[in-house]
């Protein structure tokens, strides 16, 4: 049996059970115990400070641009689609979406980002190892993921929408696949695959996207593009298209669809050249109109495309030629 020995130091009397014990060659050793501050040495009560509760250290994130973004995304119709279509991979779709937003670096950084940024706590399911980034892309890339996403997407946030804009762009790469081919962009050359982009007109909101190949010109792909729309319930009244779509076959497909458009007529085509010829008079001042806070000249001039009717709209900026003119006097 032990028993409690008390002692003072300076203003406070600490208690100490003590007891003796065996040690391993057969002698009696005494041993201790802290039992804590004497609150009431006629109760025998003790009071042990408690050690102060060790606190985890948490991360240190970045917040701001990706707290942002979230609360933008939040309202827009992708999102509820993205969690619909992909399901448990909707966390790390949605985190590599930021990703490329916010960083923009190449994908094998994805995790040391995810891993210092809000974007851990947002989408905490997300899987970003190099090897899963793989896999996603590959899924992202079949056919069938692209149909059922667009299925579901269009259905949502539109159905009839009164005008798309349509034009494409090249994406410059040395892979080796299918849809990568030598073609002829924006004046110059590339090896690149050619991205078109449907948008609607009055919302700004990307409505439909397709990819060919490099080495396919734009006058060959806009048949396609609009039927391929349709089959995904995006019909439009009117279209405006860049002047790469123009040719007869897309001109009098617009037609037969009662499709409304505006196009950027080529400069080598003889009907444009028969216009500027024809039209001298386009600086008089009946056909001065004001646009913003510019002033220009536009001529709505009739013509007939491939047996059809239509308008040719000239336009002149006198402030843009007098910019050009003086750049001929340095």
């Amino acid at each position: 049996m032990g028993f409690v020995r008390l002692k003072k130091i300076y203003n406070k009397t600490y208690a100490y059970e003590v007891w003796k014990i065996k040690d391993e060659n057969g002698k009696w050793r005494q041993k201790t115990k802290y039992l804590g501050v004497v609150t009431d040495e006629e109760k025998k009560i003790y009071e042990k400070k408690r050690k102060p509760q060790e606190k985890s250290e948490k991360a240190i994130l970045d917040y701001g641009d990706s707290y942002l973004l979230n609360r933008i995304s939040e309202g827009m119709p992708i999102i509820p689609v993205i969690k619909s279509i992909f399901g448990d991979m909707s966390d790390t779709l949605t985190a590599l979406v930021y990703h490329r937003i916010l960083s923009g670096s190449a994908m094998s950084h994805a995790e040391s980002w995810y891993e210092g940024n809000f974007v851990s706590k947002l989408f905490p399911a997300a899987n970003v190892l190099s090897q899963n980034i793989s896999k996603v892309l590959t899924y992202l890339g079949e056919e069938r993921v692209q149909r059922a996403f667009f299925a579901e997407y269009t259905g949502l946030v539109c159905r009839d929408t009164s005008g798309v804009v349509i034009d494409s762009t090249g994406l410059p790469n040395q892979i080796n696949m299918s849809v990568t081919g030598w073609g002829y962009h924006n004046g110059g050359i590339e090896y690149e695959t050619r991205l078109i982009l449907a948008v609607d007109k009055e919302s700004e909101r990307p409505l439909y996207f397709r990819y060919v190949a490099g080495n396919i010109g734009d006058v060959s792909t806009l048949t396609n593009t609009i039927e391929e729309m349709k089959k995904n319930g995006i019909t439009t009244s009117s279209a405006l298209i860049d002047a790469g779509y123009y040719s007869e076959n897309n001109l009098t497909m617009l037609f037969g669809s009662k499709i409304s458009f505006l196009i950027r007529m080529p400069s080598k085509r003889t009907v444009y050249k028969n216009i500027i010829a024809e039209n001298s008079d386009i600086e008089s001042p009946e056909y001065a109109v004001k646009y913003d806070k510019r002033g220009l000249f536009v001529k709505e001039i009739p013509i007939e495309i491939y047996g059809k009717p239509a308008f040719a709209y000239l336009v002149t900026d006198p402030e843009r030629r007098g910019v050009k003119f003086q750049r001929l006097f340095p």
